[in-house]
């Protein structure tokens, strides 16, 4: 069966604290690219409801989407997961996070 490095981006997302997003990339078996992009989309909101404090994953702004997909031959030794978060609050300039180089938190 193929193998694939998916890497997810999610925006909107809100936690107790305001607006955040993150970055992901998983590898994952699949039969072709857009299995492996809604497994790896459902692998997300699984984790998200048993890790993560997330206010409402529902919000009508919440958002993943696929930024890059590529076969690969083989995965690598250690696969990794988690996340890469940015915040997306305004910084006073009318300039969203997504615009600007941020600090990043790994969950």
């Amino acid at each position: 069966m193929p193998k694939f490095k998916v890497m997810i981006q999610g925006v909107n997302i809100p936690m107790n604290d305001g607006l955040y997003g993150f970055y992901t990339t998983r590898f994952i078996q699949a039969l072709d690219a857009k299995r492996a992009e809604l497994k790896v989309v459902d692998q997300i909101r699984v984790e998200f409801r048993e890790t993560h404090s997330v206010a409402s994953l529902n919000s009508a702004k919440a958002s993943m989407d696929l930024k890059d997909i590529q076969q690969v031959d083989n995965f690598p030794r250690r696969r990794g997961g988690g996340f890469c978060w940015f915040d997306q609050a305004e910084d006073g300039s009318g300039q969203s996070a997504l615009d600007l180089e941020r600090e990043v938190y790994w969950v």
